[in-house]
């Protein structure tokens, strides 16, 4: 539902031009799901890289909300998907479906929009927030699907409880890549930028980058 504009430049030259001193705020907790220390040690590292460049960086509370808040908006989704046979979809997603071809799309407009003024209300006058990307180590491929839909859905959702409220808002977020778990998995960091404010979040990841470069970095690096 989200459109922007075209950007004043093209990405890439957004992407190198160096930030002005910003005001960042960062997360690890979230009342919905328990961040592993890992996640929360890869966001301490980055708030700590930016604020070593000169930017306002101080720890703050997360974002509250509900699953049962977002469900009907996912429901709704789910439901307006161009699926051709909804045999051939997971049970959870059938589920969704169901559940979503039962609401009327002027309520889920009106959600939508309270939660939106949510989320900016949280995210306030600041420039940018940083978070996990994903809180938790990732299931096993399978495991959420003889679980009763209900079941899954919230197995599903802990792992975007930090992505999900940037869904709903429409502001620009990236997720850089922050390190290696001692499983061997990719840990995520988000930062979010105020509405349209795509540059100032291109901008703070090649920053990043260039403080904690990744590209070398592989699974195997890592201590099992």
């Amino acid at each position: 539902p989200h459109w922007a504009p075209p950007p004043e430049s093209p990405f890439q030259e957004l992407a190198e031009r160096r930030p002005r001193a910003m005001r960042i705020r960062f997360t690890t907790e979230i009342d919905l799901v328990a961040t592993l220390p890992e996640v929360a040690a890869a966001v301490e590292r980055v708030a700590e890289a930016l604020a070593s460049v000169g930017h306002d960086v101080a720890r703050a509370p997360g974002f509250v909300g509900s699953v049962e808040e977002f469900l009907p908006v996912w429901q709704h989704t789910a439901a307006e998907a161009p699926v051709h046979d909804w045999a051939l979809t997971q049970r959870v997603t059938r589920w969704l479906g169901e559940k979503g071809r039962g609401l009327r799309r002027e309520d889920i407009a009106r959600l939508s929009a309270r939660m939106s003024r949510q989320v900016l209300d949280w995210f306030g006058d600041v420039d940018l927030w940083i978070t996990p990307t994903v809180a938790v180590a990732p299931p096993r491929i399978g495991a959420l699907r003889d679980l009763e839909p209900a079941d899954a859905f919230g197995e599903a959702a802990k792992l975007g409880m930090f992505t999900a409220p940037f869904n709903v808002s429409g502001q620009p977020a990236i997720s850089i890549p922050a390190g290696i778990s001692r499983a061997g998995h990719p840990i995520g960091v988000q930062i979010v930028g105020r509405q349209l404010a795509d540059g100032a979040v291109l901008a703070a990841a090649r920053q990043i980058e260039r403080m904690l470069p990744w590209g070398h970095v592989r699974p195997h690096d890592m201590p099992s």
